[in-house]
């Protein structure tokens, strides 16, 4: 990528640190707000040698399952021995995570490198916008712009972009895919793209380009409606489940499920697939679609026919990890975290729950953000979570806890649902009540609502990394400093109450302190 900077300019200088990137990062407008526009990006990889150019790419929006899906493509195509670039969004644990290459979040040196590659541009973006009274470039266009960096520095063979928000406005909306796909679509972000499943649809259509086939999940008949005018209109093929493709067979197995999905090419008999869910087995049918129509789009003269290996595939679906979703993290008791975030998403997860895992109780520990149906997510959760601990996630926009009791109360009888403030409080109660379910040690507990839900729960409960380093070794110190595996769970909450009430403790030298309070 040849990158037109001045990096004698007295406006800009590169970060030394991750911190820094970072940093400055969140600083700018962010993800929940919505500039709609592509001027910005566009600008932005005009200026830095159109690096979104420099691979092919697999678009992927949706409501529900589109995380998944991506990854799901991702280990497929890698497992044939494509070098694979990966954009996901939100993150769980580190802003890393975002943009994967062959499976593993970028390292932090490679990501101040492509900080410092594109940074220049963001404020060459942002001195053209003050100029012209318009928006500074996003946190989200900024990330996005990175990966397109990051991804040409590789470089990559395979460039499979997540779409953050919508579809029609959306950053990742300036590339060319040789093949689209969408998930699910359902009510979610209504403020900003719409409050009927057809507007929303209509916002998630906006990435069916003209001549692009299109690989589309079994939708509601008022969004199918939608997908289907705009292929037409775009002159797309249309690949949709329940009618090219469909999961034929599923099955629960040790650690996840055999599925058999008949695509337009062949039937994959008894594929295993290390994530639980029948959603999942459907985000499976709908990516192992994707790439089919991704080589018979760009690789049918080295195939002799459409049907994949499924040796092949089964060796990429061996490598799938879904952090955050539907993730166990802990046992005695068993401690599930979702990442689940609209009331669909709570719905399917709860039904996979009741199906994939024997609790004789299950207890819901639920924390969501403001402007999310709360309402809807604790209906969903009515007739699959028994108990409900209702409590306060880390972010700056998290609903109050008290606010959320209130509307759990509308549907929970209060003496079914709980108000704990503090998170590891509110795992300490759940604990204490899947404990009173009978036989003693067989109730389960489950922590949903956000990303940050799961990334709260999971940072507290697991002792591993969500992804696997690349080499695939846990170093013994890469483990959570206050994490043993052999403790309970009620323990590791203990240990780390204890470890943040020490981290709270004044330090000895008051004027450091005040100093750090920037007085």
């Amino acid at each position: 990528m040849t990158l037109a900077q001045d990096s004698d300019s007295p406006a800009w200088k590169p970060v030394e640190s991750f911190a820094e990137a970072e940093s400055q990062l969140l600083a700018r407008w962010p993800e929940n707000k919505v500039a709609p526009s592509l001027s910005r990006i566009e600008q932005l990889v005009d200026n830095m040698g159109e690096p979104h150019l420099s691979a092919p790419v697999i678009q992927v929006a949706g409501t529900n399952g589109k995380t998944t899906t991506a990854r799901i493509i991702e280990v497929i195509c890698r497992s044939y021995g494509i070098t694979t670039g990966l954009f996901t969004s939100p993150s769980l644990n580190s802003i890393t995570e975002r943009i994967q290459l062959n499976g593993s979040p970028i390292s932090e040196e490679a990501f101040v490198r492509a900080y410092n590659d594109s940074s220049y541009f963001f404020d060459l973006a942002d001195a053209q916008a003050t100029a012209d009274g318009t928006d500074p470039v996003t946190m989200f266009e900024a990330m996005t712009a990175l990966a397109f960096a990051a991804f040409a520095d590789a470089p990559v063979d395979l460039m499979i972009f997540e779409v953050g928000m919508g579809g029609t406005w959306d950053a990742t909306n300036i590339v060319n895919p040789a093949v689209s796909v969408i998930t699910p679509i359902g009510f979610d972000h209504m403020e900003y793209l719409g409050e009927t499943l057809a507007e929303i649809a209509g916002e998630k259509a906006g990435i069916i380009k003209p001549g692009v086939p299109v690989v589309v999940a079994e939708q509601p008949a008022e969004a199918e409606t939608v997908l289907k005018a705009r292929s037409e209109e775009q002159g797309s093929a249309l690949i949709a489940e329940g009618t090219d493709y469909f999961v034929s067979d599923e099955s629960l197995a040790v650690g996840g499920q055999l599925v058999t999905v008949q695509t337009p090419a062949a039937v994959y008999p008894d594929l295993f697939l290390p994530v639980f869910g029948e959603h999942q087995a459907h985000n499976l049918a709908t990516g192992l679609s994707a790439v089919e129509t991704l080589f018979t789009e760009l690789y049918s003269d080295q195939m002799d026919e459409k049907e994949l290996n499924p040796e092949v595939v089964q060796a990429g679906l061996n490598q799938l990890v879904s952090p955050g979703r539907l993730e166990r993290v802990r046992t005695s008791p068993t401690v599930i975290v979702d990442a689940a975030h609209n009331p669909a998403g709570i719905k399917a997860s709860c039904k996979s729950i009741a199906e994939s895992f024997g609790f004789s109780g299950t207890v819901g520990v639920l924390a969501i953000l403001e402007g999310k149906d709360a309402l809807g997510m604790v209906q969903a959760m009515a007739g699959y979570i028994d108990k409900l601990v209702v409590t306060q996630n880390s972010s700056p926009r998290a609903l109050a806890a008290e606010e959320l009791f209130e509307i759990a109360q509308q549907v929970y009888d209060p003496e079914n649902v709980t108000l704990e403030v503090n998170l590891p409080d509110a795992l300490d109660e759940a604990v204490a009540l899947a404990d009173e379910f009978e036989p003693n040690g067989t109730g389960g507990i489950v922590a949903l609502g956000s990303v940050v839900t799961a990334a709260d729960v999971r940072t507290m409960l697991a002792p591993l990394p969500p992804y696997p380093p690349a080499p695939e070794v846990v170093e013994e110190e890469e483990r959570s400093e206050f994490v043993d595996e052999d403790l309970s769970v009620d323990q590791i909450i203990e240990r780390y109450l204890d470890d943040q009430a020490r981290a709270d403790e004044p330090e000895d030298d008051p004027f450091d302190q005040d100093n750090e309070r920037g007085l």
